[in-house]
């Protein structure tokens, strides 16, 4: 996967985070808090689990076409 393919798939996560988050919001407010809660639970779960496949693909070895291994 290229690059930026990569940041835009990782910008978008975030950007559902943030709806879910909202519409969790309204959701708690007008009708029920416990759905509203949950819903403010996934987007924090959809942001942590962006976080974290962020965070493993910095730390990954890189393999370019010269690396060999022995």
């Amino acid at each position: 996967m290229g690059t930026a393919v990569r940041v835009v798939v990782h910008v978008l996560l975030f950007v559902l985070a943030i709806a879910v988050f909202y519409l969790g919001l309204g959701i708690g407010l007008s009708y029920n808090p416990t759905i509203g809660t949950a819903m403010w639970g996934a987007a924090a779960v959809i942001a942590g689990l962006n976080l974290v496949w962020i965070l493993r693909r910095k730390r990954a070895p890189r393999q370019g076409p010269n690396t060999q291994g022995s």
